[in-house]
C-alpha cells in the first residue's frame, strides 16, 4: 500500500448495560450486567473492527538439506497471491486489513456493589 492511503472499513459497535438496585435491612446493592459489542453476539459477522495488517507475509524462507551435499541450503518461496489494482495494474497487499481481537469479539461482565446504610 502507498503511504497514507490506508483507511480502515467502517465499524459498527453497540454496547448494552442493565442495572438494578436492591434494598433490604439497611443494605443497598447495585447489580449491573454489561454486554460489550452486542452486534457480534447477535451475528458473528457483525461488529467486526478491521485494522491495518502490520505484517503481510509475502515470502517464506526455509532451510533444507540437499541429498548430494551435507550443506544446508536456504529456499525462499513466494506464498502470497497476487492481487492487482483494476485501474493501475499495480500489485496490492494480500490482506491489508485484519480483525482486531478482542475488540471484535462480544464480551459480558457482571458487577455488584454493596452499600451499608444506603
Amino acid at each position: 500500500m502507498a503511504r497514507n492511503t490506508c483507511e480502515a472499513p467502517w465499524a459498527n459497535r453497540l454496547d448494552l448495560r442493565v442495572s438494578q438496585t436492591f434494598r433490604a435491612r439497611g443494605l443497598s446493592a447495585d447489580l449491573t450486567v454489561d454486554v460489550l459489542n452486542v452486534l457480534n453476539l447477535l451475528d458473528p459477522s457483525w461488529g467486526i473492527v478491521q485494522v491495518a495488517n502490520p505484517a503481510v507475509q509475502l515470502f517464506r524462507a526455509r532451510r533444507y538439506d540437499t541429498e548430494l551435499e551435507s550443506v544446508e541450503r536456504l529456499r525462499v518461496t513466494y506464498t502470497a497471491a497476487i492481487r492487482r489494482d483494476r485501474e493501475t495494474g499495480r500489485p496490492l497487499g494480500t490482506r491489508p486489513f485484519a480483525p482486531e481481537v478482542p475488540t471484535s469479539q462480544w464480551r459480558a461482565q457482571l458487577g455488584l456493589r454493596v452499600r451499608v446504610g444506603g
